[in-house]
């Protein structure tokens, strides 16, 4: 069960439950951000495996969609923020992966090229379903396998999507990037408080 949600704000009346469909240390950190109770429950659905995909952004955002609803039904008087995060090289969607060397093989196949960083989240009730897509870039450097090594002693590769986290790389790997930092660590803080003011959930009055 979720907790009731209380406010910063003044003006709000909608205090239902509040559920992230996610059990993501790093989406629980930028959900504070904007509320501040809230519970967490994972779906329990299992990520397709990945490769070329006609339409990325349809795709990320069913799988959005999957993770809400299964949640909302076992919690239909409740309000379910979901999300999804895809890292695209070329065509092809990167998935998680499996050991240490698939990881760092990812890695390799990054190396000098640009990465599109989608990431779709999905809000959710009985009668209401909002479900977004933002795209961020991460420009890659021409990197040394010294510098995959740095990365992997930073970051954990293998339960993020492409093998990499934003969060740990001290410029080892990428030059810059483009777009929404929050939203490459796997959740557009602008986009989703602009649709939960839309729930009367957030509002910065």
């Amino acid at each position: 069960m979720g907790y009731q949600t209380s406010w910063k704000v003044k003006g709000l009346i909608d205090l239902r439950k509040v559920i992230l469909a996610s059990k993501s240390p790093r989406r629980k950190k930028l959900l504070k951000r904007v509320l501040q109770n809230f519970s967490t429950e994972s779906s329990g659905l299992k990520e397709p495996l990945v490769g070329e995909i006609d339409n990325p952004i349809e795709f990320v955002k069913a799988l959005s969609v999957g993770k809400a609803s299964t949640v909302l039904k076992r919690n239909n008087d409740s309000v379910i923020i979901s999300a999804d995060t895809v890292v695209i090289l070329g065509k092809r969607i990167l998935g998680k992966p499996k050991n240490m060397e698939q990881a760092i093989e990812m890695i390799r196949t990054m190396r000098g090229q640009e990465l599109d960083i989608l990431t779709a989240f999905t809000i959710m009730d009985s009668e209401r379903t909002v479900t977004r897509c933002v795209e961020s870039k991460v420009f890659m450097r021409d990197f040394s396998e010294e510098d995959i090594k740095k990365y992997i002693k930073k970051a954990n590769p293998l339960d993020k999507a492409g093998a990499y986290a934003v969060q740990y790389d001290k410029g080892f790997l990428a030059s810059h990037i483009e777009g929404e930092y929050e939203n490459i660590v796997g959740l557009p803080i602008k986009a989703l408080k602009e649709e939960l003011e839309r729930f009367r959930l957030y509002s910065d009055e």
